[in-house]
């Protein structure tokens, strides 16, 4: 956030010091994006704070003797309101075109509109009925309630949550929608959505009934064309942040009696569903570019290191010797090699987080019923495991080596310091068991680090 966008939400929150105050309006007189961001912000938080929704019933906050702050000095409320009309209020604004054009039994909270009146640029809440929105673009926007949503332009319409009906039949491009994953560009179609935010993300279920849309997320910088007859479902957890874009196929009329991505989908609709192609950690990671990089970077080392460990297993598996010698003695080189690569090799295992060595999480979907019982709608979400699994087999694979090597150090034992000497020599040997008992230990380190860093 910039240090300006900052002392945007200091003024909103009421905290901040007459210095930043009086630096905030010399960069409001400077930019008109950052007035606009003023306002946004202004907007959003009037909404956050008339409408709150838990997902679920929260669990109880321990009750804890909070520190009382100061009250915000009195000049703030009048301060703030004087920014409001002088870089707003008197701001030119053009009239809005945008109509009513039909209503069905609306049900409103705020700012109450009927059939024919103009769409203020505010935003809206549509509690229950439906509405029809006519654009200068020809485009009509059916919106179902409830459905939060704001007329941003004559050519724009943002939908936060809600169900929409997209008919567009004017040029290329002249309309968009925006949703809280992404903007759907109308390339002269018919096509509806339904947005649903919950705690960790927001999904939106798409279907194309007619001609081509385009949706653009991660800043406009990835785009994909919807096409005649596609369905989709899309989750992310802002425009600027990449979205997962999930194809799926069914027979039912209304998208929002189907979740393509549910493993019991296909038991309760008859359906032959796909299974989806992102995992647990696609969830957690999602948005968090540098999280993504990191973690990619040890899932090739972790793959590397399963193949060479996996030649080893399944070699121990049908090992049998006529000169009676275990595996781990057959296979010391090989097993001593690969200690050492982990040991003195240019990555400090050491510093790996527990989560990225194996598997913590799992994806689970949670399902919305209408009133007949039937599944309306299934979200994926990540649930934490509680016994770990393998997952890229880092942690295993170390666990595997370590208890490798420890069983070549204890046949050296056995047989004398001599034993892995090509001349059979004490001193040459004691130099290899003192090397390899200093490879078990820092092995059991890296481990040991490796599973109290759960951050």
């Amino acid at each position: 956030m910039k240090p300006e966008e900052q002392l945007v939400w200091k003024l909103i929150d009421r905290d901040i010091s007459k210095s930043d105050f009086h630096k905030l309006q010399e960069s409001f007189l400077k930019s008109k994006d950052l007035r606009k961001y003023y306002q946004d912000c202004l907007e959003t938080h009037a909404v956050l704070s008339s409408y709150t929704r838990p997902e679920r019933n929260p669990l109880p906050f321990p009750s804890v003797q909070q520190e009382k702050k100061p009250r915000p000095p009195a000049w703030l409320g009048w301060a703030a309101a004087v920014l409001v009309f002088a870089y707003f209020g008197l701001a030119p604004t053009k009239p809005s075109q945008v109509a009513i054009s039909s209503t069905e039994h609306p049900e409103w909270r705020g700012t109450q509109l009927s059939m024919g009146d103009t769409v203020p640029s505010q935003p809206l809440y549509l509690k229950n009925g439906k509405i029809k929105l006519k654009f200068p673009s020809n485009t009509f926007a059916n919106i179902e309630g409830p459905a939060y949503f704001q007329v941003i332009d004559d050519q724009t319409l943002e939908v936060i949550e809600g169900k929409v009906d997209i008919a567009h039949q004017g040029k290329p491009r002249s309309f968009s929608l925006l949703t809280p994953v992404g903007e759907f560009i109308d390339l002269g179609t018919r096509f509806e959505v339904i947005i649903k935010n919950l705690e960790r993300q927001t999904t939106v279920l798409t279907k194309v009934t007619e001609g081509k849309v385009e949706f653009a997320s991660e800043n406009k910088s990835k785009t994909k064309i919807l096409s005649e007859g596609d369905k989709f479902i899309l989750t992310g957890t802002h425009r600027g942040a990449p979205a997962i874009i999930q194809e799926w196929s069914g027979t039912e009329e209304d998208p929002d009696l189907i979740d393509p991505q549910s493993p019991s989908a296909d038991t309760t609709h008859g359906q032959n569903l796909k299974t989806p192609a992102f995992s647990a950690m696609d969830l957690m990671l999602q948005g968090n570019l540098k999280a993504q990089m990191k973690y990619s970077m040890i899932e090739a080392i972790a793959q590397s290191i399963d193949e060479k460990a996996q030649i080893l297993i399944d070699a121990e598996k049908v090992f049998s010797s006529e000169q009676n010698i275990s595996f781990a003695e057959a296979a010391m080189p090989e097993i001593e090699a690969m200690a050492h690569a982990i040991v003195e090799g240019c990555i400090d295992f050491s510093k790996l987080s527990f989560w990225s060595t194996c598997q913590t999480a799992e994806i689970t979907w949670f399902e919305h019923k209408d009133k007949s019982g039937k599944v309306t709608r299934r979200v994926p979400h990540v649930q934490h495991l509680k016994i770990p699994e393998e997952g890229n087999r880092m942690l295993v694979n170390l666990e595997r080596i370590k208890s490798w090597l420890q069983s070549v150090h204890l046949i050296h034992e056995q047989k004398g310091l001599g034993w892995v000497s090509s001349f059979g020599c004490p001193e040459d040997g004691k130099l290899i068991y003192l090397r390899r008992k200093n490879d078990i230990a820092a092995l059991s380190d890296t481990i040991a680090s490796i599973k109290r860093n759960l951050e």
